[in-house]
């Protein structure tokens, strides 16, 4: 699992899991990646 916090505004928190899906936080506003939108390279 990835987290980054971006120190700008808006305020963007990205959470990236190991199952292939993200969550994507703008300003306390959810916006879920879905399970396989999200590559990792060289996989």
């Amino acid at each position: 699992m990835g987290y980054v916090e971006l120190g700008s505004l808006p305020r963007v928190d990205v959470w990236l899991y190991p199952e292939n899906d993200a969550l994507i936080t703008v300003e306390g506003v959810e916006c879920p990646v879905p399970r396989g939108a999200v590559s990792r390279p060289g996989r």
